[in-house]
């Protein structure tokens, strides 16, 4: 999807071979976001140049699980997470995260936290065999920021210059 956001707001969604680039959602979130859904899915998709104010690719509000297999976030910018911004509060005592063989290259998080990635509230989060390289952060994790968590699993994962002005250029 070219120039445009997409905002969805359902119980399950899944995305497979999808493309988002050149989104700019200067107010709010870039190319995807995906609001009070209980399960989503992401599979093999790429999210390109897009521009939001929290989260620059992907943007997901209170939602029980999210997975995100075989993608990319390539060149994303927002103010917080630059690639994705992922905050599960309403399920903060039951919530998963899963990123797998994905990804984050040269995103940036202009004045938040996680040049690529940023998580609040999640229970679980894990993260197999991801890429992260050449991400930037002006505050904490160039690469990953987890805010709140009980578990995070980090296998078989990149971290190749990243870079943050205060904390964590890795994550």
């Amino acid at each position: 999807m070219v120039g445009q956001h997409t905002y969805w707001k359902a119980n399950t969604v899944v995305l497979q071979t999808s493309i988002f680039i050149l989104n700019d959602g200067t107010t709010y979130v870039g190319g995807l976001v995906i609001e009070s859904i209980k399960n989503t899915s992401i599979i093999n998709s790429n999210f390109c140049d897009n521009y939001g104010h929290y989260g620059g690719g992907l943007r997901s509000i209170n939602a029980m699980k999210v997975i995100i297999v075989k993608s990319v976030f390539w060149e994303n910018k927002a103010r917080q997470g630059g690639g994705v911004n992922i905050d599960t509060e309403q399920y903060k005592d039951n919530s998963t995260v899963l990123i797998e063989t994905t990804l984050f290259s040269n995103n940036t998080a202009a004045n938040g936290h996680g040049g690529a990635c940023y998580l609040d509230f999640v229970t679980t989060c894990l993260f197999i065999s991801i890429s992260f390289q050449s991400n930037h952060v002006n505050k904490e994790g160039g690469g990953i920021s987890i805010l709140t968590s009980n578990v995070s699993v980090i296998q078989n994962t990149l971290f190749m210059s990243n870079y943050a002005r205060t904390y964590g250029g890795g994550s």
